[in-house]
């Protein structure tokens, strides 16, 4: 499987091949939409491969940007985190516009 760091100002996010595209781990700071499509063309990636994201939690550096990608046409599957401890909580088959 191929994992590549699209991190950016020390902070890291990972996108991973599937079979129906790319799934985003994790997707930054809000506002930093640029940032983040700057570091996965350096990678030789682009955001439309973005398929599938999984948010671990939601502190800002790591949800930030789901509404950000949803703007660009981003429509899941998306598996959102704990807002604190325990498992996830909510498995969203497509985010609203």
């Amino acid at each position: 499987m191929n994992i590549i760091n699209v991190g950016y100002d020390s902070t890291n996010y990972y996108a991973l091949e599937t079979k129906t595209g790319k799934l985003l781990v994790d997707c930054g700071w809000p506002g930093t939409l640029p940032k983040l499509s700057a570091e996965l063309k350096r990678k030789g990636s682009a955001l439309k491969e973005i398929k599938n994201l999984l948010v671990t939690h939601f502190h800002p550096d790591h949800a930030g940007l789901v509404q950000e990608l949803a703007g660009q046409g981003f429509r899941g599957p998306a598996i959102l985190g704990p807002g604190g401890e325990g498992g996830f909580e909510k498995v969203i088959l497509a985010l609203p516009a």
